[in-house]
């Protein structure tokens, strides 16, 4: 080969290799931008996925913490209704309403969201999906049902108040009438100069009257409704209906209108008590069902951890 030629050769064949390598590097070059690219759209996808198990962990710990202290205060809200129920038989008792234990309050709870929930115990949890959808069904049928008994409690008592309220009414208004009516009648048996023991109704109706104020001041306390019906209305309707005249017809509807509304009262009692009863029973199955969904709970996610 001659000398030129061959000089030649060598360099058209370093100069390929020198475009060669300055091709690679600028490829290399090109490509760093955009493998940063990903590896940074990668990093944020898992940075976000970690943020929110972080996020999703915290607030399986706040949902289980709550609940809890709810479900205690369930406990307590028990104890009041059994307590309402077992006082409310008697007459002594003016308070018919239920002491609301303020702790057993549902609005943490409720503004959790439904979806988040639905992550932590059904999608995120290990397990048979069905069952995990069956257990967090069950939860949710809990937090429903303690929602329906506080508005239950409220709205009851609403009603117990309106009814009591009525039945108050109706009963002091017909008493005023009444003894109204008695103390024209007596009254009039002053000016008349009638003597006692010559009207032997209104000397009956007196005598009953004299022993209820005689027993008020020997007490010193307020009458209860069911004495002064078993010591006052009932006596005094008992003379009414043996005595056929124009007096006793006259105050016969009050009477009777009194120990209607006392026998409906008695009702009432009784019907509210069995409620509250039934409540409270309902109540302590509900709280025991949601104790051991929350115990469960707990159980898997301290395995979880382990592993």
């Amino acid at each position: 080969m001659k000398p030129y030629l061959f000089l030649l050769t060598t360099i058209t064949h370093k100069t390929t290799i020198s475009h060669e390598s300055l091709s690679g590097l600028d490829l290399i070059k090109t490509l760093i931008p955009v493998l940063l690219f990903f590896a940074g759209i990668l990093f944020n996808r898992l940075l976000e996925r970690i943020r929110e198990r972080k996020r999703l962990n915290d607030l399986e710990e706040y949902f289980i913490t709550v609940c809890q202290l709810v479900n205690n205060a369930a406990n307590r809200q028990v104890k009041a209704i059994l307590e309402t129920a077992k006082v409310i038989k008697q007459f002594k008792a003016k308070n018919f309403m239920i002491p609301q234990v303020p702790a057993f309050n549902l609005d943490e709870i409720l503004a959790i969201s439904k979806t988040d929930l639905y992550k932590i115990f059904v999608r995120n949890r290990n397990g048979k999906p069905i069952d995990n959808i069956q257990k967090f069904h069950n939860l949710i049928n809990c937090i429903h049902f303690y929602h329906s008994a506080i508005k239950t409690i409220a709205r009851t008592d609403d009603e117990t108040l309106k009814i009591v309220s009525s039945f108050r009414e109706k009963w002091n208004s017909s008493l005023s009438l009444a003894m109204n009516e008695i103390n024209h009648m007596i009254l009039k048996a002053e000016i008349d100069n009638i003597k006692p023991g010559q009207d032997s109704f209104l000397d009956e109706i007196q005598t009953i009257i004299r022993a209820r104020k005689a027993k008020s001041v020997t007490l010193q306390q307020e009458d209860t409704i069911d004495n002064i019906h078993n010591e006052f209305v009932l006596p005094i309707l008992r003379i009414l209906l043996s005595h056929k005249n124009e007096r006793s017809i006259k105050l016969l509807p009050f009477y009777t209108n009194m120990n209607s509304e006392f026998v409906n009262l008695q009702k009432f009692r009784a019907s509210k008590s069995s409620y509250l009863a039934n409540t409270a029973r309902s109540l302590q199955h509900v709280r025991m069902d949601l104790k051991k969904i929350l115990n469960t709970y707990k159980d898997v996610k301290r395995k979880s951890q382990l592993i």
